[in-house]
């Protein structure tokens, strides 16, 4: 039988993921979550969002911030956190479970 590296439990970990309109402004919210060990990784890289808002349509380059925890239950904090704050008047926080490796999950938890 071939054993897999990956954690039994589905959903082990899970990613949140919000945008924000600048670089600097998604550098601070990574700084913010993983200073005090909210998150155990947070990545930041610019998308171009296209969208409806207040009846028109928009084309604006937006950073995401995409938080990595390393528990379900944890997620709470972590979306807290983003949305305190945030510059949007509707901000969006995406939360995906996901299934990872048992020492990548044993690093997140010991953060």
């Amino acid at each position: 039988m071939v054993s897999y590296p990956y954690a039994a439990d589905a959903g082990n970990a899970c990613l949140l993921r919000t945008t924000v309109g600048d670089e600097d402004r998604a550098r601070l919210l990574a700084k913010s979550l993983v200073g005090p060990k909210l998150a155990a990784c947070v990545h930041i890289y610019p998308v171009r969002s296209f969208y409806s808002w207040q009846g028109a349509s928009k084309d604006e380059p937006e950073w995401v911030v995409e938080a990595r925890v390393p528990t379900w239950l944890r997620r709470h904090r972590v979306k807290k956190a983003m949305l305190a704050g945030h510059p949007y008047e509707l901000p969006m926080v995406e939360m995906v479970g996901t299934t990872v490796t048992h020492a990548y999950r044993a690093w997140m938890k010991r953060g």
